[in-house]
Formats: structure tokens, C-alpha cells, sequence
């Protein structure tokens, strides 16, 4: 190394890269980048499998939350269709509460009732009241 070059090369930070002087510099510079290269390549292909694991893990997370929603939707569907028949079921029901009361309003409409002889109006208004 000349006297005017000393101070601009640094240390190799690499400990396996090979220091050199004169016509072994060549020789050394060739073989410090294929070492440097080599542990490139290992450092992007680790790289490159901490990814592909970190992709794995998602892609798994993923397809689970894609099932747990695809139940979901089921469980939906299944829900809809259950209020459904509870709907129709409340409609059914209504239609025979509004009958009933429709019955017991032209019962009241008509007023006391008078029985036989032997009963009198008042019995008839109480026992109307009685719900007999």
C-alpha cells in the first residue's frame, strides 16, 4: 500500500475477510466479495423465510377469521329464518287476539242478557262480568 493511500481504506468488518498487500490484493479483493456475497445471500435468504413464515401466519389467521365468518353468516341466515317463523307466528297470534276481542266487544254491544224465569238481568250482568 502506498504511503498516500494509508488511512483510506478501512477494516473489513467481516472477521472471515482476507487483508492483503500488494499482488495478493487482487486475489484477496476476489475472495472478500465472494464472502461478503455469500453472507448477503444467507442474510436475504433468512430474510426471505422470516417472510414467508410471517406470510404463513397470516394466511392461517386469515383463513381462520374467513371461517369464523362464514359461521357467522350462518348463524345469521339461521337467526333470519328463525325470526321469520317467529314474525308469522306473532301474526297468527294477533289475527286471533283482534278476533277475540272483536267477539267480546259485539257480545258487550248487545247488552245484558235476560235469562229464564227463574234467573233475573242482574245475574246475567254479573256473571257477564265474571267472564262466564
Amino acid at each position: 500500500m502506498r504511503p498516500e493511500d494509508q488511512g483510506k481504506y478501512q477494516q473489513p468488518q467481516s472477521p472471515h475477510l482476507l487483508q492483503a498487500e500488494g499482488d495478493d490484493l487482487a486475489s484477496a479483493t476476489k475472495c472478500n466479495i465472494r464472502q461478503l456475497l455469500h453472507e448477503m445471500k444467507q442474510m436475504f435468504d433468512s430474510d426471505i423465510d422470516l417472510a414467508q413464515t410471517e406470510i404463513q401466519a397470516v394466511t392461517t389467521r386469515v383463513q381462520a377469521m374467513e371461517e369464523d365468518i362464514m359461521g357467522l353468516c350462518q348463524e345469521e341466515n339461521s337467526m333470519g329464518h328463525t325470526l321469520c317463523q317467529l314474525q308469522s307466528a306473532h301474526t297468527v297470534v294477533q289475527t286471533k287476539l283482534d278476533t277475540i276481542k272483536d267477539h267480546s266487544r259485539q257480545k258487550k254491544s248487545r247488552g245484558p242478557r235476560y235469562y229464564r224465569s227463574d234467573r233475573t238481568a242482574t245475574a246475567g250482568l254479573t256473571s257477564q262480568k265474571a267472564g262466564i
